[in-house]
């Protein structure tokens, strides 16, 4: 699944929608979709040849979690 702030790589289609983001909307999620079952993980070709990705823009400073638990630098934009 990509993150919410990330639209998939082209041809990639993500289970579920994000659900809406901001002040009083935690309550506005959608539903988990009865229906969906497990999905196929894509195929790695297919995954790599959208690598790698360049972002550009102002970092800000997270909480520190991200990092520490994925054992990778992130970056916070904001």
């Amino acid at each position: 699944m990509y993150p919410c702030a990330l639209a998939p790589p082209p041809g990639l289609r993500s289970s579920r929608p994000c659900p809406p983001a901001g002040p009083g909307t935690a309550s506005m999620a959608a539903p988990p979709d009865a229906q969906a079952g497990p999905q196929p993980a894509p195929r790695a070709d297919g995954v790599m040849r959208h690598l790698p990705y360049f972002c550009r823009g102002q970092v800000v400073r997270g909480f520190g979690r991200s990092s520490k638990q994925l054992g990778i630098p992130t970056a916070n934009f904001p």
